[in-house]
């Protein structure tokens, strides 16, 4: 699954107090929270809840990134893929 996270910087001495990589703090709590959020769907109900999913995201990474002095916007979830890494290797071949 990849997408995109967009985020403002709300408080700059936060921001450059606590964090040297803000894209990495925000790819890793992206991670973590889409883990958790899709942890709770079947595989068939995750494409049809993306909306949700976005959502949820979105509201879990605000209350982690608050600390940082970032704030995030909507999230956009571009592609669903339930392939292993088998499957994408034989496809790349």
């Amino acid at each position: 699954m990849g997408g995109v996270v967009h985020y403002k910087i709300t408080d700059r001495n936060k921001f450059f107090e606590l964090s040297n990589n803000p894209q990495n703090i925000i790819d890793n709590l992206a991670i973590r929270a889409l883990h958790a959020i899709i942890g709770n769907f079947a595989a068939n109900e995750i494409q049809s809840s993306i909306e949700m999913i976005c959502i949820k995201m979105k509201d879990a990474l605000n209350q982690k990134t608050e600390f940082y002095g970032i704030k995030i916007y909507p999230i956009d979830l571009k592609r669903v893929s339930f392939e292993n890494e088998d499957e994408k290797e034989r496809k790349n071949k």
